[in-house]
C-alpha cells in the first residue's frame, strides 16, 4: 500500500522532493578520508626520505618542497608568470579545440558520408602520443605560444567532437515528430531541440577537454618554450633542484584542479531537462 497519495496519483518526476539524509555525514566522511590519504602520503614521503631508499637528490623532503613552494609563490613570486602563461595557453587551447570540435561534430552529425570518411583519420590522429608529435607542431606553428596551444587544442577537440556529434544526432523520434506536427522549420528544430540537446552533451565533455588541453600545453612547453610550468620543470631539472621541481608539479596540480572546477561549474549551467542520463 502506498504511503501517500502522491505516490499513487503523481508520476515520480512530479512528486515533491524529499530532503536527502546523511548529506552532512557523507561530506564529513569524504573530508576525513581525503585528509587521511594526504596524511598517509606525507608520512610515507617523509619516511622514504629519512630512510634514504631514494637518493635525496631525486626525492626531496616535504619541508624542503614546501619551502620552495612558498618562495616561488609567496616570496619572490617566480612561479606566477609561468602559472599565468600555462593557464592562458590552456584556455586558448580549450577555446580553439571546442570551436573545432563543435564544427566537426555538426559536420559529422548532418553529413553521414563525412563521418564515415573522416572519423577513422580522427581516431588515428588521437592515437599518436602528443609528446612524440609535438616537434611537428613546432615546425608548423613556430617556437612559442602558438605551438603549445596547437598541441593542447589537438587533444581538447576530440571529446567535444564526439559529444557534439552524438548530441546533435541522438534525438528522440517522438520529439522530432512533435516538431513536425507543429510544422516547425529546420532552423526552429535546430534551435529549440538539437542545439539544447547538443549543449547538454558538450558541457560535460569540457571536463576531459580542459584536462587534456593542460597536458598538451605542458607537453608543448617541454619541447619548445621559454616560459610556462613545463619549461620551469625542465630548467630546475637541469640544475638538479628537486624541491623546486616538486613544487612546480604541485602548481600544475593546483592549476589542473582549478580548471577542472571551472568545467564542473560550466556543466552545471547547462540545460537540465535534456542532460544525458
Amino acid at each position: 500500500m502506498a504511503s501517500s497519495w502522491t505516490e499513487v496519483v503523481l508520476p515520480a518526476r512530479w512528486r515533491p522532493s524529499r530532503p536527502k539524509r546523511g548529506t552532512i555525514v557523507d561530506v564529513a566522511i569524504t573530508c576525513v578520508s581525503l585528509f587521511a590519504v594526504w596524511l598517509c602520503l606525507l608520512l610515507g614521503w617523509q619516511w622514504a626520505y629519512d630512510a634514504e631508499y631514494v637518493s635525496n637528490l631525486v626525492l626531496p623532503s616535504p619541508s624542503a618542497t614546501w619551502d620552495a613552494f612558498k618562495e616561488g609563490v609567496f616570496g619572490s613570486g617566480t612561479y606566477w608568470s609561468h602559472i599565468w602563461v600555462t593557464t592562458w595557453a590552456t584556455l586558448l587551447a580549450v577555446g580553439i579545440g571546442v570551436a573545432i570540435g563543435i564544427a566537426g561534430g555538426a559536420l559529422f552529425a548532418f553529413v553521414p558520408i563525412a563521418r564515415r570518411a573522416l572519423y577513422p583519420f580522427v581516431l588515428v590522429g588521437m592515437a599518436f602520443p602528443k609528446i612524440a608529435v609535438a616537434p611537428l607542431f613546432v615546425l608548423w606553428f613556430g617556437y612559442g605560444l602558438s605551438s603549445k596551444v596547437a598541441v593542447g587544442a589537438s587533444i581538447a577537440f576530440f571529446p567535444v567532437l564526439a559529444n557534439a556529434a552524438t548530441g546533435l544526432r541522438e534525438i528522440n523520434k517522438d520529439e522530432t515528430e512533435l516538431f513536425r506536427a507543429y510544422r516547425a522549420t529546420m532552423w526552429q528544430e535546430l534551435r529549440f531541440l538539437r542545439v539544447p540537446r547538443a549543449v547538454s552533451y558538450i558541457l560535460p565533455s569540457l571536463d576531459v577537454a580542459i584536462v587534456g588541453a593542460l597536458l598538451g600545453v605542458i607537453a608543448g612547453e617541454f619541447v619548445a618554450s621559454t616560459e610556462g610550468l613545463g619549461f620551469l620543470v625542465l630548467q630546475y631539472s637541469k640544475f638538479g633542484d628537486a624541491p623546486n621541481v616538486f613544487a612546480v608539479l604541485f602548481c600544475m596540480a593546483i592549476v589542473g584542479l582549478a580548471l577542472k572546477g571551472l568545467a564542473v561549474v560550466l556543466s552545471t549551467l547547462g540545460p537540465k531537462n535534456v542532460t544525458p542520463r
